[in-house]
């Protein structure tokens, strides 16, 4: 169950940090370029643990496919992913963005199951289904705050969160070979180099659209900065690594269920931080989507 509860594991790494780094992005006024510092210091951090348990920063013995594979899931899951995440919540809400974002489970198993020839049983996409049902019915709940949305924006919004989890999807199908195969890449390498890629992605992204030096003084909040760099350690960095174990060592659609746990794991997060009640919906889902959890670990 190593790779199960490496998925758990992330999902409560995530769960931490989204509120870590909402408070990092309100700070400095924008989650684009506060994902900018995210990817970096991720990077960092990786590039000094390695350093220390490898003795060395990257490999040699890594194929040139293998640092194909490794680029594009960084730039899609790293970069495309929460780019496309991030606006979706701009356009149409936290709530339902990660709502629809949420399916992306589903997409692993399928494009796991086409191009990994990952064959679940009935019994383990049962629990899938029960477990994503769960998460469903909390993230659903509507809230008193609802506002309007124009019709074009809300389409906009839809296919954002779509792609987001499309992209997600893809990244971790495309990543699992590159751990499996004959020439192996550990999940901290991989992490490291995924990181790498995503973090090159959005500071070339910037350079082409001239806001460098506008991300540049957005390191001038030091708080932020250090919110950002606390976040880094958990999420980008320790969480992420446990993410590509669960990748290797489980099936991509049952950690990629395991790992979209994070709206169920806030929910207490969120009550001890900013008091907020939880409601008998959200518990009942809750309920659903452990039950879902227990069918997985007896898959």
């Amino acid at each position: 169950m190593i790779g199960e509860l490496s998925a758990i594991g992330a999902a409560l790494t995530w769960s931490a940090c989204a509120l870590i780094f909402t408070a990092a992005s309100h700070r400095i006024g924008s989650s684009f370029s506060m994902n900018h510092y995210k990817t970096t210091f991720g990077m960092l951090i990786l590039a000094v643990i390695q350093l220390i348990t490898r003795g060395t920063f990257l490999p040699q013995s890594i194929s040139s496919i293998n640092w194909l594979l490794l680029g594009l899931s960084g730039v899609i899951g790293y970069f495309l992913a929460d780019a496309s995440l991030y606006q979706s919540y701009m356009t149409i809400g936290p709530r339902l963005g990660i709502l629809i974002f949420n399916f992306y489970p589903l997409m692993s198993t399928l494009l796991a199951w086409l191009f990994l020839k990952e064959a679940l049983s009935i019994y383990a996409l049962f629990g899938i289904s029960v477990t994503i049902s769960g998460i469903i019915w909390v993230v659903s709940e509507k809230n008193n705050t609802r506002r309007e949305i124009h019709k074009k924006h809300f389409t906009q919004g839809i296919c954002f969160a779509i792609c987001a989890g499309l992209f997600q999807a893809i990244s971790f199908t495309i990543i699992k070979p590159v751990m499996t195969g004959v020439d192996q890449v550990d999940p901290l390498t991989t992490t490291l180099i995924r990181a790498g890629f995503g973090c090159a992605a959005y500071w070339i992204v910037s350079l082409f659209r001239g806001k460098v030096i506008t991300v540049f003084k957005k390191s001038s909040d030091k708080k932020a900065m250090a919110l950002i760099g606390v976040g880094a350690l958990v999420g980008s960095s320790i969480g992420v690594v446990l993410a590509m174990i669960a990748v290797k060592m489980a099936p991509v659609g049952i950690a990629s269920t395991l790992m979209a746990l994070m709206p169920i794991m806030i929910l207490p997060m969120v009550a001890i931080v900013y008091k907020e009640k939880i409601s008998a919906r959200a518990i009942l889902g809750t309920i659903v989507a452990c039950l879902g959890v227990a069918i997985l670990f007896n898959v």
